[in-house]
């Protein structure tokens, strides 16, 4: 029989085993959020391609294709006299382009690497392994405002929760249903 004066009542059996339970979605949920960010990051990252073709497309133009053709107005007389022909802008330079598309190609691969080291925080949650990596990462994400700062406020909050520590020292990785 309980005493009066206890503040905490008593919580049936079958609600003491629910808390590893809701700890094990959380996480199986916050690993498909990195999935998800991961992939997204990439695809964003790829769009960057595009620039990195166009400037290293043009580095490879020819000097005398950037010469302007003559134009096909009529010149009179009087105004060739008194008018001098307009210089002609050089082409840019090819070692510019060529570093802008090196510098930019650097960031499509940063990118992919750093998407990739999500898609593996995803993986390593649903291992139940490298905890501190994925709240690295989940920290990581807080500055890709608003998915990856959700997603980063979420993991940091679920992986500190002690349910989720026990999950991960146990390594209990997850029965497939």
């Amino acid at each position: 029989m309980e005493s009066p004066t206890d503040p905490t009542p008593a919580l049936p059996p079958s609600c003491v085993d629910e808390k590893p339970i809701i700890a094990r979605e959380r996480l199986r949920l916050l690993s498909w959020g990195f999935y998800v960010s991961g992939g997204i990051g990439a695809v964003f990252a790829s769009f960057m391609l595009i620039y990195v073709a166009m400037f290293a497309a043009l580095s490879f133009i020819p000097e005398g294709e950037w010469q302007s053709p003559p134009s096909s107005r009529p010149h009179s007389p009087s105004s060739q006299k008194l008018s001098r022909p307009a210089p002609q802008p050089g082409p840019p330079p090819a070692a510019v382009m060529r570093v802008m598309a090196g510098t930019l190609g650097a960031f499509v691969v940063a990118g992919w690497a750093l998407a990739g080291l999500t898609i593996y925080a995803g993986r390593c949650i649903q291992t139940r392994k490298n905890r501190v990596f994925v709240m690295v990462m989940g920290a990581y994400n807080l500055i890709w405002i608003p998915y990856g700062t959700a997603l980063g406020v979420l993991a940091l909050i679920v992986l500190a929760s002690d349910e989720a520590r026990a999950e991960f020292a146990s390594g209990n990785r997850p029965r497939a249903t």
